[in-house]
């Protein structure tokens, strides 16, 4: 990239007031914008707060295109433009809000969509056999989008939930306690009904641009060797006699990199452990095309790639179970408003999560209530099926 029209292209470091997630308290956070008012995402995480503005900018300055040569001065017009924006984007989510708020609270709509209709269960729940299953995840609040909905339903039906992280969530070095995001989980966990929770010690990787140095006392996840790693949690796969492991599909979803490597380690670990069956959490391409052009509409801050999540997650053809959950979207909208520090946060999620958990709950339920899987190993025929305990084949 040529960067040598830089200085004019990129402006500004401004400080802005911030809402937590309870919408009261407020605190100054800084951020980097480009000429045209748009926030620019930072290249060594994903998030777009500076915490240390003066070390960051040196930093950014020292890791070159396209941050290198960039003017950091104050300027009026890109102030106004700002301004400008972000109240178009207040009356583009207000309108779309208030829409779905009168769509969603029809007394018909929202009979069918938000109390849905329960799928009967297989065998396995009919002849009054419980199941025990294991949900791999990479990060503390993952559990609730792709699989929220379908843990609090197992659960619900008498079976036993285990939830196992890899990460505590922290990029840096183990608390002497437990990471506030792993208090975080067990809350969530226990809004879903979810009988364990279990953290295999590894540091976050991150999802910028910089792969950073481990910390002192653990690994990175995506450092970990994999056998070993796979071995960790075939421990407790063995010890819960788990007869069904949720993990990921082979993108990793979006392709965050430890999600990528909870694709490879869930499926070492269903091998060493025997684990019967494996069902990769995951979203059809078009319905991630469809959301990802709401939020483009509703100018929402959140900085994706639109080439790579063409390929991201899976094609609709190779899903296997879809799953409704619109009965249990209270409970999954309460599981992600506990991760406090994630919703009033900073990350490139952190707008998109602070709007659902404000979403009244059928409209939650709207948008929320399907999650979808790709078994393992599953021949596709073109149909799914409801029910994670029924197989495809």
């Amino acid at each position: 990239m040529d960067t040598s029209a830089m200085p004019s292209a990129i402006y500004d470091i401004r400080a802005e007031p911030v809402p937590n997630a309870m919408g009261s308290a407020r605190r100054r956070l800084a951020y980097l914008y480009d000429t045209e008012g748009r926030r620019l995402l930072l290249p060594h995480f994903d998030d777009w707060q500076l915490d240390n503005p003066p070390a960051e900018v040196a930093g950014l300055l020292a890791v070159g295109a396209p941050y290198r040569g960039m003017a950091w001065a104050r300027r009026p017009e890109v102030e106004a433009l700002i301004r400008r924006r972000a109240a178009h984007r207040r009356a583009w989510l207000w309108a779309v809000y208030g829409a779905l708020i009168v769509f969603g609270c029809m007394g018909p709509v929202r009979r069918t969509m938000w109390m849905g209709h329960e799928t009967p269960m297989s065998a396995v729940v009919q002849d009054g056999s419980m199941a025990t299953v294991l949900a791999f995840h990479a990060h503390p609040d993952d559990e609730v989008l792709l699989t929220g909905g379908t843990l609090a339903r197992v659960a619900a039906h008498g079976h036993r939930v285990v939830i196992v992280v890899a990460t505590d969530g922290l990029m840096d070095a183990a608390p002497q306690g437990e990471a506030p995001r792993l208090g975080e989980l067990r809350a969530s966990a226990a809004v879903l009904g979810v009988a364990r929770v279990v953290h295999l010690g590894y540091a976050n990787s991150g999802h910028g641009a910089i792969l950073y140095p481990d910390p002192p006392d653990r690994a990175r996840f995506v450092r970990a060797d994999t056998e070993e790693a796979a071995e960790r949690l075939a421990a407790v796969l063995r010890e819960e006699c788990a007869e069904l492991l949720l993990s990921y599909d082979a993108n990793g979803g979006y392709g965050h990199r430890d999600h990528v490597k909870v694709h490879e380690v869930g499926k070492r670990a269903a091998e060493l452990a025997r684990v019967p069956r494996v069902l990769e959490a995951t979203m059809p391409r078009d319905v991630v095309d469809r959301l990802t052009k709401l939020v483009r509409l509703l100018r929402i801050p959140f900085r994706f790639d639109a080439d790579a999540l063409r390929t991201a997650y899976s094609p609709r053809a190779a899903i296997t179970h879809t799953i409704d959950v619109r009965g249990f979207a209270g409970q999954k909208q309460a599981a992600l408003a506990a991760h406090r520090s994630e919703v009033s946060g900073t990350g490139r999620l952190a707008p998109l999560m602070r709007m659902l958990v404000r979403l009244p709950a059928p409209v939650f339920g709207w948008l929320l209530g399907t999650e979808w899987f790709v078994e393992a190993g599953a021949t596709t025929t073109g149909k799914t099926v409801g029910d994670i305990f029924q197989q495809t084949s």
